[in-house]
């Protein structure tokens, strides 16, 4: 790597590129994650290494890793059912990897509850598990952006707002894609918390040095273009 796209979710839909023959394969469903996850003289020791090949594997046969809002994750697989009728295969974190809530919260209620809640846990504890698991899932992103030879990213009313993310994965992906193709430039991240009716806390991130970094697909011509040197590498 490393070249950087990005290409809208009105292109993909205008240009009818999708296919809703994408297999997910769901890897993590099998697993039973408390095998990583044991108490050790009073304390949770989870085995981060075991865990994160298991939880988040490395997937060597993609060629394309896609960052995308989870909220357009049916738009983004059949867009790498596209890809991979046409000989690319695409990575997609959620297709493949687990979710890191789910994982927290199932270590959270084995582990980590108050005596006689059911929902309530100690937040020094839960601390150590979030930082932990996040910490993974940044590792196992890492990976796998590095190991792809293109990075393409949607751009959605999902993904971005006037410039800006609400979404700290994006915001991760985007910054280490940057480093990786060895871009020099200012960034600005500002922070700022606001309100919304069912999440009390969240915070924006300015990417918009960030996407212009990012070589635009605007067209059927480019994405043919991009196609074409993706298949001849």
């Amino acid at each position: 790597m490393h070249k950087g796209y990005r290409i809208s979710e009105s292109m993909i839909n205008k240009n009818n590129l999708i296919n809703d023959n994408f297999n997910t394969q769901k890897i993590h469903e099998e697993l039973n994650i408390l095998d990583y996850v044991q108490p050790n003289n009073g304390k949770i020791e989870i085995d981060g290494t075991e865990l994160m090949k298991k939880w988040f594997p490395l997937q060597s046969d993609k060629k394309i890793f896609v960052s995308h809002s989870h909220g357009d994750f049916n738009v983004v697989k059949k867009f790498a059912g596209y890809l991979d009728n046409q000989g690319i295969k695409a990575f997609i974190d959620a297709a493949v990897w687990g979710d890191n809530d789910r994982l927290i919260d199932t270590i959270n209620r084995t582990y980590n509850k108050l005596p006689g809640e059911q929902n309530t846990f100690y937040y020094s504890e839960d601390h150590v598990i979030t930082s932990n698991i996040d910490m993974l899932l940044i590792r196992a992103l890492n990976r796998m952006i590095n190991y792809c030879d293109i990075f393409i990213f949607i751009e959605s009313e999902n993904s971005t707002q006037d410039g800006s993310t609400y979404s700290p994965w994006i915001m991760e992906e985007l910054e280490l894609q940057n480093i990786l193709a060895h871009i020099q430039s200012n960034k600005k991240v500002e922070k700022r918390a606001i309100l919304h009716d069912d999440i009390n806390l969240t915070f924006s991130h300015d990417i918009q040095q960030n996407l212009k970094e990012l070589t635009p697909i605007e067209n059927l011509e480019d994405f043919e273009i991009v196609l074409n040197s993706i298949k001849e590498a």
